[in-house]
């Protein structure tokens, strides 16, 4: 009788530090060098306002819960920056004696700090592990849907159709002209726009830092754009990140919040998709569909 084939799948993000206590450790291997304390301080007061990051609990729940519903794969996950990182998980996965695993970026946007496939697939073929590699999927249909279903919620809730701050992380200008990051992005877009029609919107950026070449705008600039177009409302939909951390909490929900107030504009700012039902069932149908 022939031998099954074992079979897995890696979940692979970007990471980040838990709290405070694991900032300097996490900027130290972002960087590849021994962070400013100046940098260090700065990030360390953004955990005292949020607390620890719900990434990793996230990650592991959208992990146990995929390996639930599907059949005969185990579910691995690891992060490229943090631990567990993926060279650990990959030795993992070697020792469960799995032979074939599916690779799945838990961002669809492609650029070198969004998608680490790559990089996975390179280390599973070194211990002689077949990567099954996914087409990319940020404008599949039902991608799209799981977003457009986000804001179709927030509308009923505001009692009509507020414009919409779409949310990315920003890049360098050199680094996102170079990857299809932002052409990634706007395929998002139409695909939401597909589901709802047309609304007035921007695509916007947090995460930069106060340099000009950066990919812009920043979501304050964009949002004052709307205010000057006589809008006093918006739905901020952070559709670059599938999982709430650092950059929703803090940097939407506490600094862009508290200065939307000052500005008198009304926001409401929707969840990410973190380890919902529904984006657990779409991870399982891109597995086992092969993406189609």
């Amino acid at each position: 009788m022939e031998q099954e084939v074992r079979e897995g799948v890696l979940i692979c993000a970007f990471g980040g530090a838990r709290d405070e206590e694991g900032v300097e450790g996490f900027l130290e291997d972002l960087l590849g060098k021994r962070p400013s304390r100046e940098l260090v301080e700065r990030v360390r007061q953004k955990y005292r306002r949020i607390g620890s990051s719900p990434l990793y609990s996230t990650l592991s729940e959208i992990a146990r819960r995929l390996e639930g519903i599907l059949k005969g794969k185990k579910v691995f996950w690891g992060v490229a920056f943090g631990r567990p990182s993926l060279e650990e998980v990959i030795e993992e996965v070697k020792e469960e004696g799995i032979e074939e695993i599916w690779v799945i970026d838990l961002s669809p946007y492609r650029s070198p700090y969004t998608y680490f496939s790559t990089r996975a697939e390179e280390a599973l073929m070194r211990k002689g592990i077949e990567p099954v590699r996914l087409p990319p999927w940020h404008d599949h249909p039902s991608y799209c849907s799981l977003w457009a279903k986000k804001l179709k919620e927030g509308w009923e809730k505001l009692g009509g159709r507020a414009p919409v701050l779409f949310i990315a992380h920003s890049l360098r200008e050199d680094i996102a002209q170079g990857s299809p990051y932002l052409q990634d992005l706007q395929g998002t877009i139409r695909g939401i726009r597909r589901v709802l029609g047309d609304f007035p919107s921007r695509l916007a950026f947090v995460g930069a830092p106060p340099s000009a070449d950066w990919v812009g705008p920043r979501a304050k600039d964009a949002l004052l754009e709307l205010k000057e177009e006589g809008y006093r409302r918006a739905i901020v939909l952070p559709i670059g990140f599938v999982c709430d951390h650092l950059e929703t909490l803090y940097d939407l929900d506490v600094e862009l919040m508290g200065w939307a107030k000052g500005e008198r504009l009304e926001l409401l700012r929707l969840p990410c998709l973190n380890a919902s039902p529904d984006f657990l069932s779409f991870l399982k149908g891109l597995i086992e569909g092969g993406g189609s």
